[in-house]
C-alpha cells in the first residue's frame, strides 16, 4: 500500500474508532446491545489500528531508553496507557456483559467490582483519547483538510473553463 492509501486508510480507520468510541461512551442511547456489540468491533479497530502502528511501535519500543525524541516517548507513554486502559475496560465489559456473551453462551456471574472497574477505566480512556488526540492534532488537522475537506470542497468549484460543475442528482 503507498504512503498515501496507508496515511488516508489510517484516517478513516481513526475516524470510524473516534464515532465508534464516541457512541460506545453512550450505553443509555444505543443500548446495551448495540453498547456490547459495537465495543467488540471498536476493540477489532484498536487491534487493526495497533498493526497499522507496528513499524513506529517497535521503533520507538526498541529505543525507549536511549535518546529519542521528547514527543515520541510521550506518546508512546500515553498510547501504552490508552492501550492497557481500552484492553481493561474490555475485560471489565466482558465480566458484566448482559447481550454479548451470554448469546455465544457463556454466562458469568454478575460483580459489582468489575461494573465500579469499568466505569472509572472509561473515564480513564476519554481522558487519555483526548490527550493521544491532543498530541496528533497536526497530523489529524492537515489529513483531515487533505482528505475530507479538500475533496468536498472540489465538488463545488468551478472548472478552469469557467462551466460550473453540474449539480450532484
Amino acid at each position: 500500500m503507498s504512503g498515501r492509501n496507508k496515511t488516508r486508510t489510517n484516517l478513516f480507520l481513526d475516524i470510524a474508532i473516534f464515532l465508534a468510541f464516541v457512541l460506545v461512551l453512550t450505553p443509555r442511547a444505543t443500548g446495551v446491545a448495540i453498547h456490547e456489540w459495537l465495543s467488540i468491533a471498536f476493540a477489532a479497530c484498536i487491534v487493526v489500528h495497533l498493526l497499522f502502528h507496528w513499524e513506529w511501535i517497535i521503533a520507538v519500543a526498541s529505543k525507549l531508553f536511549t535518546r529519542i525524541f521528547h514527543e515520541s516517548r510521550l506518546d508512546f507513554a500515553v498510547d501504552l496507557l490508552l492501550f492497557l486502559d481500552v484492553l481493561l475496560i474490555m475485560v471489565s465489559g466482558l465480566a458484566i456483559s448482559k447481550v454479548a456473551l451470554p448469546t455465544l453462551g457463556i454466562q458469568i456471574p454478575f460483580s459489582v467490582v468489575w461494573k465500579q472497574i469499568h466505569g472509572i477505566s472509561a473515564k480513564v480512556a476519554l481522558v487519555l483519547a483526548g490527550i493521544h488526540c491532543g498530541l496528533h492534532a497536526k497530523w489529524i488537522g492537515y489529513n483531515a483538510k487533505k482528505y475530507l475537506l479538500e475533496p468536498f470542497v472540489r465538488l463545488f468549484r468551478r472548472r478552469t473553463d469557467g462551466n460550473a460543475i453540474s449539480e450532484v442528482k
